[in-house]
């Protein structure tokens, strides 16, 4: 885990959904660094991250919202014959810093 990944502040209490996005990013960050230019997709992650815990809560249909971060998730672990790890690999609180 990056250090003060959970220290970071939130505008809601996250649901286990967001956390479980939040842990997985941290992940893959560590596998390999992620680069400024997938900042966009780390704010779709935990954005579809919370519409699909909103939607379970009220016991709606999910199936999109799932297809579609899952679609989001391969591209930001991208091709994992990739190795290249970027100068613009940024730490996570500054990615989640730049996207909240």
């Amino acid at each position: 885990m990056l250090p003060g990944l959970w220290q970071l502040p939130k505008k809601m209490q996250e649901s286990i959904e967001e956390q479980a996005t939040r842990e997985t990013i941290d992940a893959i960050n560590e596998k390999t660094p992620i680069g400024r230019e997938k900042l966009g997709l780390v704010q779709m992650l935990l954005a579809l991250a919370r519409n699909i815990s909103q939607k379970n809560a009220k016991g709606t249909a999910i199936a999109h919202e799932v297809t579609a971060y899952n679609e989001l998730l391969q591209s930001l672990i991208g091709d994992d014959d990739s190795t290249d790890e970027t100068e613009d690999a940024m730490s996570f609180a500054e990615i989640i810093n730049a996207v909240d």
